[in-house]
């Protein structure tokens, strides 16, 4: 098996300034609790994109289980 790397841009925006991180946090929390511990959530101009690293027998599989 080979490690993929990729990154999931999501569909909603989260509004996040500096002074108010509170929208990205409960992402950040609500894709943990979803199963994705292995998650690298990040927010650049309010686009949201979680990046991954999985091990698999292809990128398809390897993306399947991370939207799954």
């Amino acid at each position: 098996m080979e490690i993929f790397s990729f990154e999931i841009e999501l569909a909603d925006h989260v509004p996040t300034s500096h002074t108010n991180v509170e929208p990205f946090a409960e992402l950040c929390d609500n894709l943990f609790e979803a199963g994705c511990s292995d998650a690298l959530p990040t927010v650049c101009n309010g686009v949201v994109t979680v990046g991954f690293d999985r091990e698999s027998a292809s990128l398809g599989a390897a993306i399947d289980s991370a939207v799954h």
